[in-house]
Parts: structure tokens; C-alpha cells; sequence
């Protein structure tokens, strides 16, 4: 508990935020723990922020709103006075990894690495977004970032599901299309790939199950001969179907395979992330508690263009990007 409700109305906000901001700078300790850490932030009698902070080894987008739910269900217990009404999970991470690791043995595990292999072996390692000066070892670790965000408008969303239906492919497939054909016009490659993470619960067993479950994924579009962007479509399908099969191994392992950098400074081999998220998220109404999400936003950005579209109800794009050189020359 960290009481500020003695400080002036106007200052709480900002005292809040930087309070926040502390708490999840603050590094986890994997071989102690704990790796979900919460604070409640008091503002006053009846106003409080609760900040959980948890390990992205323990942790993924889907987990969030797991989390959410049974905390719903376990406030209004415990404010009854009656006991956890959550059952024992018959099915948990270790069962999981368990089940992963006896999947990925021999001919599926090789077939699976050939395959990430193949589709990270680029010349130019993906480098898409042109920069000032060559990136130094340490702003290739610094991870600084900053932040834009934009809703799309409500008639250019409903064109693009439209545009998704009429063609059979999901919405994720016409943005990614869309976001690769912005990137290629930008940077004339002929070859765009970015990353992309997905939910990786092949086992409905999984589903409830709070853990590190998603795993990055590479996509790497054609643009020889010039394509219309239905043509792109179909591409853009294939390359998405293709990865989704392969999903299930851990990127991290497919990348101790990678020896070929083009860059020694870059880990991983490339600079964008892109992300539809349409991961579950309950707006759960809870008798006496009015609930409402509060961003909260680090200034680090993992890679050099992280784009997250996340549609509730409006379609929003929300960007960050790392700082390099060329920022600081300004």
C-alpha cells in the first residue's frame, strides 16, 4: 500500500505516475521472485490504483485478461466473506511445457527449425527503416522509446473488415498487407519482413491458463513482379498460414540456430514489430466498484517500430519507437 492521499488533489495524478513509473523500472529477481508484483496506490477513501507488474517469462496479452477475470470473481468473494470461488486448475504451465517439449522431438522439431531458418536467412537482415548513422553497440541496448497514437476512422475500419470478408482473409492479413506495402514503397526492398507474436494456446486446456504462451514470429512478404494488392493478399495469407503451423517453437530457440548476423548489435534480426491485438478483455461490471484501465507508458520500446493495433470498439493504432542516433543529432 502506498498511502498518497495526504498530498493536494492536483499533485496525486503526477505523484501517482511517477510511482508507477518506479515500480515497474524496477527489476525482477527470476531466481527469488516473486514475478507478479502489485501495489495499491491510495488516492483517497474510496480512489485507488492498482498496479500489477509481472515477468514476460510468466506472462503474455492473453494472460491479462485471465488475470482480470479471476480477480473480478475473487474481489467479490472476499467482499462477501465467502471463500476463493476459483476451482483448482487441472491443466497448468508445467503441463504445458511437458506437452510442448514431447511434440517438438526429431523430424517435427527438424522440420520446424529448417523452416525459421529458411525464413530468417536474409542479406540484409530485414532492415527496412533508414537511419542517420551505424547503430553502436549501446544504443542497440538502450531501448529509449517514445510513443504516438492514432484512431483509426470509423468508415476506413468498416471498409477494411469489409475488404477482409470480401477477399476470405482475416483482418490482421489486409493491415499486415497494408503496413509490408508501406514498408516496401518506403525502403524499395524487394523482400519485407517484420515480426509478429501469436497467441500459441493450440490446447483448449490452455486457454484459462495464465503463462507465457505467445511467441514471436517472423513474416516475410514477396514483392517480386509488382503485385496488385489483392495478389498481395493471397501472398500475405500463405506467409501468415505457413508461420501459424510452425508457431509452437520458441523463438529464442530459433534463434541460438541463427549463427549469420548481419548485424552483431541486432538481436533479433529485425527492426518491426506488428501486432493485432484481439486478445481477450472483459469489461466485467463488479457490484460497488466502478473499474476503469489507466495507461501507463515506460519510454522503452523493445524494437525500432513497434506498431500495436488493438480494436475496442475503434480501431487504434498505437506506435513507440527506439531512439537512436539520428534523434539525438536534432
Amino acid at each position: 500500500m502506498i498511502d498518497l492521499s495526504s498530498l493536494p488533489a492536483t499533485a496525486r495524478e503526477a505523484r501517482s505516475q511517477q510511482v508507477a513509473l518506479e515500480e515497474a523500472a524496477r527489476p525482477f529477481d527470476l531466481a527469488l521472485g516473486p514475478l507478479l508484483r502489485g501495489s495499491l496506490l491510495r488516492l483517497g477513501v474510496d480512489d485507488h490504483i492498482l498496479q500489477l507488474r509481472t515477468h514476460h517469462i510468466v506472462h503474455d496479452d492473453w494472460s491479462t485478461g485471465i488475470l482480470f477475470r479471476e480477480l473480478s470473481e475473487l474481489y467479490q468473494a472476499f467482499a462477501a466473506g465467502t471463500e476463493s470461488p476459483l476451482p483448482d486448475l487441472a491443466f497448468q504451465y508445467g503441463d504445458y511445457v511437458r506437452w510442448l517439449h514431447g511434440q517438438l522431438q526429431g523430424n517435427v522439431l527438424g522440420s520446424k527449425l529448417s523452416y525459421w531458418k529458411e525464413q530468417l536467412a536474409s542479406a540484409t537482415g530485414f532492415q527496412h527503416l533508414a537511419t542517420d548513422f551505424a547503430r553502436s553497440a549501446k544504443s542497440a541496448t538502450a531501448n529509449r522509446g517514445a510513443r504516438e497514437g492514432v484512431v483509426i476512422p470509423t468508415d476506413l475500419a468498416n471498409s477494411l473488415k469489409e475488404l477482409s470478408r470480401q477477399e476470405r482473409v482475416s483482418l490482421f492479413m489486409v493491415l499486415l498487407a497494408g503496413f509490408q506495402a508501406l514498408l516496401h514503397r518506403r525502403s524499395n526492398d524487394e523482400e519485407i519482413g517484420v515480426a509478429s507474436c501469436a497467441a500459441n494456446r493450440p490446447l483448449a486446456e490452455a486457454e484459462g491458463v495464465i503463462g507465457r504462451f505467445g511467441n514471436d514470429m517472423l513474416l516475410r512478404t514477396s514483392f517480386s513482379g509488382n503485385p496488385t494488392f489483392r495478389e498481395l493478399l493471397v501472398c500475405v495469407r500463405e506467409v501468415a498460414l505457413n508461420a501459424y503451423s510452425d508457431q509452437s517453437l520458441p523463438f529464442g530457440k530459433v534463434l541460438k540456430e541463427v549463427t549469420n548476423r548481419t548485424d552483431p548489435n541486432r538481436n533479433p534480426p529485425f527492426q518491426v514489430m506488428f501486432i493485432l491485438q484481439n486478445a481477450p478483455r472483459e469489461n466485467r461490471e463488479i457490484p460497488g466498484l466502478s473499474i476503469k484501465w489507466l495507461p501507463l507508458y515506460a519510454g522503452t520500446a523493445k524494437y525500432d517500430l513497434n506498431v500495436w493495433l488493438k480494436i475496442e470498439p475503434t480501431l487504434e493504432v498505437i506506435s513507440s519507437t527506439e531512439r537512436t542516433c539520428s534523434e539525438r543529432r536534432q
